[in-house]
């Protein structure tokens, strides 16, 4: 009996836990006012049509510099789960600007690092990339989340270099 008493415990405990892990980083307030059906590649292929309007993306950050407007993250666009989230997947829709109005570390906000941001379309900015100039939409953020680093597995079985599993030959005398 107290083994079935144990399970339930842990099932109990898995289930309370269960939606807090699928929840949307964003608040409700600002989920609401977004257009959901307002994509990234809209608004990148022309950010002053959308001058104004809510929008939340993910992705990975490239670079963050600390200017006098605030923090100034550039992003590589990713797609999102359903809790915004972006996904670990090779494709994007290109890059925008997150400003942040208050001083974000740099050093903790760092090139590869996942967030979401939710902020207003504020128009577009012309910087160079490499040799060519790039025209980013520009998102002026009212709230962002920093996702934590995925964390290596613990325990379990991992995978490790034998030097006789490379020459199966060995096993041949």
């Amino acid at each position: 009996m107290s083994g079935a008493k144990k399970y339930f415990g842990l099932v109990f405990m898995a289930l309370l836990v269960l939606p807090a892990a699928c929840a949307p980083v964003i608040s409700e307030n600002i989920r609401s006012q977004a257009d959901p059906s307002l994509g990234f590649a809209q608004v990148s292929a022309d950010p002053e049509a959308h001058k104004g309007e809510m929008v939340i993306f993910g992705g990975i950050i490239l670079e963050g510099v600390n200017t006098k407007e605030g923090t100034l993250l550039t992003i590589l666009q990713r797609p999102t789960a359903s809790n915004g989230r972006p996904l670990d997947v090779d494709e994007s829709a290109g890059r925008f600007l997150a400003l942040y109005p208050e001083f974000l570390d740099v050093a903790v906000y760092s090139p590869g690092r996942a967030v979401t941001v939710a902020g207003r379309v504020a128009g577009r900015r012309v910087q160079p990339l490499g040799e060519i100039e790039y025209t980013y939409p520009l998102i002026k953020v009212e709230e962002i989340y920093l996702w934590p680093k995925p964390q290596p597995p613990v325990g379990g079985f991992q995978f490790y270099y034998h030097p006789f599993h490379a020459h199966p030959f060995w096993w041949t005398f």
